[in-house]
């Protein structure tokens, strides 16, 4: 299992591996994905979900 954090004042994110995501939700995006760039999924790599705070 491959999982890392990222953390500072202005946003987060983290990498995630299809072994991590138990409710199947990356696998979905990950179909969805090669569907439209005809990539087959082996081809992928970890996700990076990254969250950004709008300043204000």
């Amino acid at each position: 299992m491959f999982f890392f954090c990222f953390v500072s004042a202005d946003s987060t994110g983290a990498f995630i591996s299809k072994s991590d995501d138990s409710s199947g939700t990356l696998n979905e995006l990950e179909e969805k994905i090669a569907r439209v760039t005809m990539i087959p999924k082996s081809q992928g790599e970890v996700v990076y979900a990254f969250q950004s705070k709008l300043a204000g």
